[in-house]
């Protein structure tokens, strides 16, 4: 079977786009299928340019999970009812710093509703470019969107379009975002992106520290050592390729079972129905 996108797919997500960032932003807006493939030829590039330190932060970036992914599409695809969601959370989170209980119970009102129509947007957006729909993956993806209501660094994340793994909240205190902030530290980095805020001038300026010689050329890692990573993070991607085929094989299964058991109850109806009939024939 082809596993390639849809040319579509590719247009709409912008895989064409140039420069670091975009190409990164590209890496996780495509199809998980390709994401190995496309990583691992940005990193052999950049190798081959001579930047081996943004080669390696992008050859240890991981494929997103077919859940991740959607919830990637729908914050590029900037869908009103996943903006809406996330106005909600902070909207939420405020109230409930505040105390506000009664802003709270109207704010939570509409929070199934609009849950269930970011679902439906994300699945006709999904279905518009050529891409299969996993109920599974769905789950996963309400668990996200339950995260980023509570938290909003998991809000921030799924604006972010970058995520690599569905998020959850069990309901107390806060998001576990340990994995993902790191995965989300690590794009950023290959993206040459820089998260430390800008230095502030001091009101009284103090007087420069005294010059230290510059460091010699670091030590080249050990080519053993770094094979072993290589081979490491191999595995990871073979492993991950298996849950991804896994996801969709369990995808086709499900959708066999649902039309199989639909199938089975109006053979029972006819069945019914002509018994029926040949009874009412009888004398």
């Amino acid at each position: 079977m082809d596993r390639r996108p849809p040319r579509r797919l590719l247009a709409v997500l912008g895989l064409g786009l140039t420069g670091p960032d975009a190409r990164v932003d590209a890496l996780y807006a495509g199809d998980p299928a390709a994401f190995v493939a496309a990583r691992d030829a940005l990193a052999k590039e950049l190798r081959a340019g001579g930047d081996r330190e943004a080669a390696a932060r992008v050859k240890a970036l991981r494929r997103p999970s077919v859940a991740a992914w959607y919830v990637n599409i729908a914050a590029r695809a900037s869908l009103v009812s996943l903006r809406e969601w996330l106005a909600l959370g902070a909207s939420m989170r405020e109230a409930q710093a505040g105390l506000d209980m009664a802003a709270v119970r109207s704010l939570s009102a509409g929070r199934a509703a609009l849950e269930n129509r970011v679902i439906r947007d994300l699945t006709a957006h999904l279905r518009t470019l050529g891409a299969s729909v996993s109920a599974p993956a769905l789950d996963e993806v309400r668990d996200t969107l339950r995260a980023a209501l509570a938290d909003a660094a998991a809000a921030e994340l799924v604006a972010s379009g970058r995520l690599d793994r569905a998020l959850s909240y069990g309901g107390f205190g806060e998001v576990d975002l340990s994995a993902a902030l790191a995965a989300m530290a690590q794009a950023r980095a290959a993206a040459g992106e820089d998260d430390a805020e800008p230095e502030r001038e001091p009101d009284h300026p103090e007087p420069e520290p005294e010059q230290e010689p510059e460091p010699g050329p670091e030590p080249e890692p050990d080519p053993a050592l770094v094979a072993a990573v290589d081979e490491a993070r191999e595995r990871r991607d073979r492993a991950d390729d298996a849950v991804a085929r896994a996801e969709a094989a369990l995808a086709v299964a499900q959708r066999e079972l649902r039309e199989a058991k639909q199938e089975l109850r109006d053979a029972k109806a006819a069945l019914t129905a002509a018994e029926r009939t040949l009874a009412e024939q009888t004398p």
